[in-house]
């Protein structure tokens, strides 16, 4: 006796569906290197508009400096003029190039609002510190390494978020084959936020 086996049209949807995994899930793993990347910026950006780096404090003359000429963390290292302007300030110097296998972030060559240094000079100065001469006055810059602290906090959650990622990863796949949309909708969300940080 023979046995015929057959298959519903939403089986072989599914079979279908399952096909695709590959090309699917290199989606995602690409879309997790761009997180990545996002997630470092988000950190280097948290850490110095919440002052939770505990970076150099900033001098007096300084702090007063700022508050005559009207900024709105006056007392907050490396904040300046903060959010209230966009890609010209140093809270947001980073940026996202997305290679043919990797995602990078670099520090932008634009001009810093003041006009008289790019952000990727000003970088360095902050992130290594420096000593500036002025006529006879030696200035001293401090080292506060927001990107450095950025980056360690990333690897410190990155154990946690490793296993947070399989589980969402997964999850997404088995939605994927019984015919759900949360695959293209996480890589949809993902292409959105992404264009704030690429030039």
């Amino acid at each position: 006796m023979t046995v015929t086996v057959k298959y519903s049209n939403a089986y072989k949807d599914k079979l279908k569906r399952m096909k695709h995994l590959p090309k699917l899930s290199g989606h995602v793993i690409s879309a997790g290197t761009m997180r990545t990347a996002m997630l470092i910026i988000k950190y280097f950006q948290q850490g110095i508009r919440t002052s939770s780096f505990n970076l150099e404090a900033l001098k007096t003359m300084t702090i007063e400096g700022k508050k005559s000429a009207g900024f709105d963390k006056p007392e907050t290292p490396l904040f300046g003029k903060g959010d209230r302007r966009k890609k010209d300030t140093y809270i947001n110097c980073l940026r996202i190039k997305k290679l043919k296998n990797e995602v990078i972030i670099y520090v932008s060559k634009a001009k810093h609002w003041s006009g008289g240094i790019t952000l990727y000079d000003l970088f360095i100065v902050h992130e290594f510190g420096a000593l500036i001469k002025r006529g006879d006055t030696i200035i001293r810059i401090p080292k506060r390494p927001a990107l450095f602290l950025a980056y360690k906090k990333y690897l410190g959650g990155r154990r946690a978020d490793k296993r947070e990622t399989s589980k969402q990863v997964r999850r997404v796949m088995i939605d994927y084959i019984h015919g759900g949309k949360l695959a293209h909708k996480m890589i949809e969300e993902i292409k959105t936020k992404e264009n704030e940080f690429i030039d």
